[in-house]
């Protein structure tokens, strides 16, 4: 296998614009610079924004959407800068990383296993779930498909119900959009708008391929139903996503590692912490 190409990848930092609702995300691999903005447009009033369970899961947003950018030249060394990380998180982040990229490792003849992470260490705290409102407040990410409406017509006998609508800024899909309204259920919204340099990979020379792209819209729900008062995200994967695409040098590759059961575990066992 040939070695990761690119030094350090380091996380920079992340800002949130409570006034005109974006989460801005900062990274830098060998002095070259990304931002990626998320932007959640008049969800729950700019005061949300500024409560300790907003500012937790827009840090977990930065955490996961780095993956995007490191993916570009796949160094040895992640350093998390001044964003310190709990035991917890740094083996989350651990297997989102090898796990999540697997695939793209796998298809680019990498071995990612000797990833060296640098960060500071945060205690680890006791995870307390958290009593659940009354009624239940549902988030339901949507795509349109089977899935998403199954679970919608299941979820709202039992919650008052939102549906969650990812798109890049602007764009608006009809796959979506007309469903979405059979549902008559009102509809949260995020825009993210990736570094467009990603959109020049070839050109820039930089290694391409599947990342983990579920796990960073879980995440950005979790921040949409923070700021709109939601205390459930509720979403359906099919069971083959937890089964491995294939095995190579004796560790799975999934390509819906995101959408596992695993990863599902995971990321709640964070959430709680």
């Amino acid at each position: 296998m040939s070695e990761p190409r690119g030094s350090v990848f380091r996380y920079r930092d992340h800002a949130i614009d409570a006034e005109h609702g974006v989460l801005t995300c900062r990274y830098e691999l060998d002095g070259r610079e990304f931002t990626e903005r998320v932007t959640l447009p008049g969800q729950g009033g700019s005061e949300r924004w500024h409560t300790d369970a907003a500012r937790a899961a827009a840090r977990l947003v930065f955490l996961l959407s780095g993956v995007s950018y490191y993916k570009t030249a796949a160094p040895p060394v992640i350093d998390f800068g001044t964003t310190a990380l709990t035991a917890a998180e740094e083996a989350f982040l651990r297997e989102f990383y090898l796990q999540g990229l697997a695939e793209f490792a796998y298809r680019n003849h990498l071995d990612l296993t000797s990833i060296r992470f640098e960060a500071r260490r945060l205690p680890d705290q006791p995870s307390v779930p958290p009593a659940p409102q009354s009624p239940r407040r549902a988030l339901v990410p949507f795509g349109g498909g089977i899935d998403s409406i199954v679970t919608v017509e299941q979820v709202r006998q039992q919650a008052d119900v939102a549906l969650f609508v990812v798109s890049r800024p602007a764009d608006r899909f009809d796959a979506i959009e007309q469903p979405a309204a059979v549902t008559g259920l009102p509809v949260v919204r995020a825009e993210r708008e990736i570094d467009p340099q990603l959109l020049r990979s070839a050109e820039l020379g930089f290694l391409n391929g599947h990342v983990p792209v579920t796990g960073i819209l879980s995440a950005i729900a979790v921040l949409a139903a923070v700021l709109t008062g939601r205390d459930a995200v509720v979403m359906s994967n099919e069971w083959s996503a937890s089964i491995p695409t294939l095995e190579f040098g004796g560790r799975p590759v999934n390509h819906q590692f995101s959408k596992s059961e695993e990863f599902e575990a995971a990321f709640r066992g964070v959430l709680a912490d």
